[in-house]
């Protein structure tokens, strides 16, 4: 008998906004694959400096995903970030629950960040710094029109 998750159940706004952040993710690594793939012969680089760069890559961002896990345990709760948390805690007090959830409850975890990353970097040109989670497009609007959100 496979035991049930805690937090299995999500509203359809939750699943929806999951699908987005997860869909969002996959676009931006996709558009970074294809950027590389279209500048690495511009660039003039060899194929071992490549593959050195694509496993230091994997190697950083393995580092990273366990650096954002131990800052979720550390310092932020389910007030705050809600089902994504209490998720990323559950693991650790019913460790046999993780068979329970979907590749969409665990890619979402990560997927909000990057994009909040990209919107950032995006409008960097119009003076953006930092923007609060909660990416919604009037907000996204007001930032690009000359307003801090």
């Amino acid at each position: 008998m496979t035991p049930t998750p805690f937090f299995k159940d999500a509203t359809p706004c939750v699943k929806w906004t999951m699908r987005f952040f997860v869909g969002a993710n996959i676009a931006l690594v996709l558009f970074c694959a294809f950027t590389l793939a279209v500048r690495f012969p511009i660039s003039g680089s060899s194929l071992p400096v490549l593959l050195a760069a694509v496993l230091a890559g994997y190697v950083l961002a393995d580092f990273l995903s366990g650096v954002v896990h131990w800052a979720m345990d550390t310092w932020f709760d389910e007030r705050t970030l809600g089902r994504a948390i209490a998720i990323a805690r559950e693991h650790h007090t019913h460790p046999h629950h993780i068979h329970g959830y979907g590749f969409l409850d665990y890619a979402s975890l990560g997927s909000t960040p990057s994009v909040v990353s990209a919107a950032v970097d995006a409008l960097s040109e119009f003076g953006v710094k930092h923007i609060d989670m909660m990416l919604r497009p009037e907000k996204l609007w007001r930032i690009i029109q000359g307003g801090r959100s």
